[in-house]
C-alpha cells in the first residue's frame, strides 16, 4: 500500500531533526569556546553552566533577528523603546541578579563568533564577568535574511546565589529544547547598560554588559 504523503512527513520530520541537531552543536560549541576562554586568561574564573532558560531566550532573539531580518538587542515593534532583553530572560523562567547579553551576525562558525566576541572589549567582559554562573546560546540561520547566522549569547546569576554551583554540562544535541514559535512571539532584546555596536569584515557584533539587581544606566 503506497503512502506517499506519509513518506513525506517522515522525510520532513528527519530534516528537521538534523537542522535542530547541527544548531545545537553549533550552540555547544560556543559554550565550550567561552569555558576554555575563561580558562585560559588564568584569572580563577569558574566555567559557566548551561541552562536552559537562558538557552530558550537566546533562541528566541536570534531566531527572531534572523526572521524579521534585524540587528539588535531591541526589537523593531512593541513598546517605544523595545522589550529589553531581562525582560527576555525572566520571560523564559530564569530570574536573575545579574544578567547580561552578547549578539552577532553574519559570522559562519562558532570558532569565528568567540573570536569576534574576545577581540571586543565589551563582548570579552560578559565573557570574563567573574559575577556570571549559567549560560545560554541561540544560534539561527535563516534564508533569506541579511547576514544568515545570527547568535546571542546570553549570561547570568539566578537571584539569591551567592556562589556558583557545580556546572552543568551541554546535554546531547538531540536532547536540546525545542522552540514553540520560529520566533520570539513577543519581540525581545535591548535595555539598559552598555550597547556597543560594531561592524567588522566577517560579522556584525553588539553587546549590552552586565545588569546588575535589575538596574539599568
Amino acid at each position: 500500500m503506497r503512502c506517499t504523503p506519509c513518506t513525506r512527513f517522515i522525510v520532513i520530520g528527519i530534516l528537521v531533526l538534523f537542522v535542530a541537531v547541527a544548531q545545537a552543536d553549533f550552540e555547544s560549541e560556543v559554550i565550550e569556546l567561552v569555558n576554555a576562554e575563561r580558562e585560559a586568561c588564568n584569572c580563577g574564573l569558574h566555567p559557566l553552566s548551561y541552562n536552559i532558560e537562558l538557552t530558550v531566550a537566546a533562541r528566541r532573539h536570534s531566531q527572531d533577528m534572523g526572521d524579521r531580518n534585524y540587528f539588535d538587542h531591541a526589537t523593531p515593534d512593541g513598546t517605544p523603546d523595545g522589550i529589553a532583553f531581562y525582560e527576555r530572560i525572566t520571560d523564559a523562567g530564569y530570574i536573575y541578579q545579574a544578567c547580561g547579553e552578547n549578539i552577532a551576525a553574519g559570522y559562519a562558525t562558532p570558532e569565528a563568533v568567540v573570536d569576534g566576541w574576545m577581540n571586543s572589549d565589551g563582548h570579552r567582559a560578559n565573557i570574563l564577568d567573574p559575577d556570571y554562573c549559567d549560560i545560554g546560546v541561540g544560534y539561527a540561520a535563516v534564508d533569506g535574511s541579511q547576514y544568515y547566522h545570527y547568535w546571542t549569547q546570553d549570561f547570568g546569576r539566578r537571584a539569591g546565589v551567592s556562589q556558583c554551583p557545580e556546572p552543568v554540562a551541554v546535554p546531547p544535541a538531540t536532547e536540546a529544547p525545542v522552540l514553540s514559535g520560529s520566533s520570539d512571539p513577543g519581540g525581545g532584546g535591548g535595555g539598559g547598560g552598555c550597547f556597543i555596536d560594531a561592524s567588522f569584515t566577517s560579522g556584525k557584533l553588539a553587546v549590552i554588559v552586565k545588569n546588575l539587581l535589575g538596574s539599568h544606566d
